[in-house]
């Protein structure tokens, strides 16, 4: 009788023990489906089996490189999302309040690919922050959400473009346009009231790569700026201010060609087309 309970409480412990590691293998299993804010994302989700490492936002399983800031008035880079995942993932971009408008705001990323979302932010009582919130997915596998803000830079929107003008254009060297490629140029004139910050604008035609205009560049009311193919030294009057662009061959087409000069962030000053009997020729 003694040994038979005896043999009782023996196989009663050794049934505890057994459900005890049945509940701690399923605790261990459990936690690691659940990512913390410690990665790229406030929350997230992955299938049983993989593991999160413990990372920041630029390098976490999607990473996050923020803008320190964007600028009203302009197009700006808001957040570079990077896949660090063996797998495909499609992220999207959305803003948390309508305080601009986004581009690029969804894409599909293969393992190491990124893709940049830029904002637009009006100057017509911009915001003090932009807050958006960056959601991937990769089916049923994994889920991850991040919100993040940046602030808004509004220093420029006084800064009124209108007064930028094209109001001379000799696409047509004299002699051989190759030979002669200082006497092909565009002169633009500031006819507003106020001095223009051009540091950064890009000008070009349809088919070829812009010129960028060198920072620290500004442009006096009906100053203006002369925009050489050629090659030389940079060099300003208080009449006028001359840049080359330092091209080894002709850019602009003598019939016929469109001029397009953008500010640093991508918005468009003008867009004028010419022809041969432009009576600014």
């Amino acid at each position: 009788m003694r040994r038979g309970r005896r043999s009782r409480s023996r196989g009663g412990k050794g049934r505890v023990y057994t459900s005890l590691l049945a509940v701690t293998v399923l605790v261990a299993i459990l936690g690691i489906l659940t990512i913390g804010p410690t990665a790229a994302f406030s929350s997230g989700t992955l299938e049983r089996g993989a593991t999160a490492a413990v990372a920041d936002d630029a390098n976490g399983l999607v990473g996050l490189e923020v803008a320190g800031s964007v600028t009203a008035g302009d197009r700006s880079r808001l957040v570079t999302v990077t896949n660090g995942l063996d797998r495909t993932v499609n992220a999207a971009v959305t803003l948390e309040t309508a305080s601009g408008s986004l581009s690029n705001a969804q894409t599909t990323l293969a393992p190491g690919e990124s893709a940049t979302t830029s904002v637009t932010v009006g100057c017509e009582s911009p915001p003090e922050t932009v807050a958006f919130t960056v959601t991937t997915t990769s089916g049923s596998r994994f889920t991850g959400t991040a919100t993040r803000s940046t602030t808004v830079d509004a220093s420029g929107c006084a800064q009124n473009t209108d007064g930028f003008r094209l109001t001379d254009i000799n696409a047509n060297a004299r002699g051989s346009e190759f030979d002669n490629l200082d006497d092909e140029f565009l002169v633009f004139t500031n006819t507003g009231s106020t001095t223009l910050d051009i540091s950064g604008w890009s000008v070009r035609d349809e088919a070829q790569a812009p010129y960028v205009v060198p920072q620290g560049t500004t442009v006096a009311p009906d100053q203006k700026v002369k925009l050489i193919t050629g090659t030389g030294t940079d060099s300003e009057t208080s009449a006028r201010i001359d840049l080359y662009q330092d091209s080894g061959r002709p850019i602009w087409n003598n019939g016929k060609d469109t001029v397009v000069v953008e500010t640093a962030g991508g918005r468009e000053v003008l867009n004028e087309t010419y022809t041969g009997s432009d009576p600014r020729r």
